[in-house]
């Protein structure tokens, strides 16, 4: 689980079958202060209705995308 912070929403033409209904967020992870950038942005599927500026908890690998998406 990587702390992060919103920084956008993705907007997109056309989208994967599995990802219809889901709002897919542009994210930064941080360092534990909450303010310091660490490592390179990343986009994650919104399950908790955040919004731009909020500090969520991401995960970058398979199996979390499949269980949110009942994949």
């Amino acid at each position: 689980m990587i702390l992060c912070r919103v920084i956008g929403n993705s907007v997109s033409t056309v989208k994967h079958p599995a990802y219809h209904g889901h709002k897919v967020m542009v994210v930064q992870p941080v360092e534990t202060d909450t303010h310091t950038a660490k490592g390179t942005s990343f986009l994650a599927i919104d399950s908790v209705r955040a919004g731009v500026g909020d500090l969520v908890v991401a995960a970058r690998e398979g199996n979390t995308a499949r269980q949110i998406l009942r994949n």
